[in-house]
């Protein structure tokens, strides 16, 4: 039986980047349902970058790391470049010790959303 998915978000492609806003607690079927959403906005380019914006309320259920990680390297494989976090929750570092080996696209993690939003035009 699946289990209800959790966590809100809303995306917003811009020229090449997927805007992500999130906020909630994520378990494994609401991670799932967004990286296929992010997936399927997607689809028809080549290369691209992904910001997300988490609200503060934003966090992920322990089980749910993994499926996170695969889902990046999802990302990665269809044309992902980089990724930007803005750093307004504790859990947007949850990932850095079940980061995978096959992981190369840059990941940057800040507090200052005007920095990101540059780096993720430099990619």
């Amino acid at each position: 039986m699946k289990e209800s998915p959790h966590g809100q978000y809303t995306l917003r492609l811009s020229g090449r980047k997927v805007v992500c806003y999130y906020s909630d607690g994520f378990n494994v079927s609401g991670v799932r349902d967004l990286i296929r959403d992010i997936l399927t906005l997607t689809e028809d380019l080549d290369e691209w970058v992904l910001y997300q914006r988490p609200e503060p309320s934003a966090g992920i259920v322990h089980e749910a790391i993994n499926e996170m990680m695969q889902g990046y390297l999802e990302f990665q494989k269809t044309g992902c470049l980089a990724v930007a976090i803005l750093d307004r929750t504790i859990f947007v570092s949850a990932g850095i010790p079940y980061h995978p080996e096959q992981l190369t696209m840059q990941i940057k993690i800040d507090n200052d959303e005007e920095l990101l939003l540059s780096w993720l035009e430099q990619n």
